[in-house]
């Protein structure tokens, strides 16, 4: 996750940081790093907030924060969908767009031209 510092503005030297519990994913701090360990076996998702507290003010807390856990299988398609089984799905995405930017080119390519022909039809009257 990184330093949480950076996510809290504040001036002060010393931060204690702290995480709302959560049922499946043990939350540990070490400094200003924050260590997530999702239950073995478990997959889901799970909310959660951290707060930065200085031991002067109030404490400030971030918004809440979605934990995802996937499966090894899952992981596998969102970190290479074009590799999984549903490449093809994508295949067809990526050329659909591409499909749709040509014809929006066209499109505008033809109105230029036929403003162009429409602008020397004036000059010429």
């Amino acid at each position: 996750m990184g330093a949480l510092v950076s996510y809290f503005p504040c001036a002060f030297d010393t931060l204690t940081f702290r995480a709302t519990p959560t049922d499946h994913v043990e939350i540990t701090f070490e400094n200003d790093i924050a260590t997530l360990v999702p239950e073995r076996n478990w997959k889901g998702q799970e909310l959660v907030t951290f707060r930065a507290d200085d031991g002067e003010n109030d404490p400030v807390e971030s918004n809440q924060v979605r934990l995802l856990v996937l499966s090894r299988e899952q992981y596998d398609v969102v970190k290479n969908p074009v590799s999984s089984s549903n490449g093809a799905l994508w295949l067809f995405v990526v050329v659909g767009v591409i499909i749709v930017i040509l014809i929006i080119v066209a499109f505008e390519y033809a109105k230029k031209h036929k403003e162009e022909g429409e602008e020397e039809k004036e000059e010429e009257n």
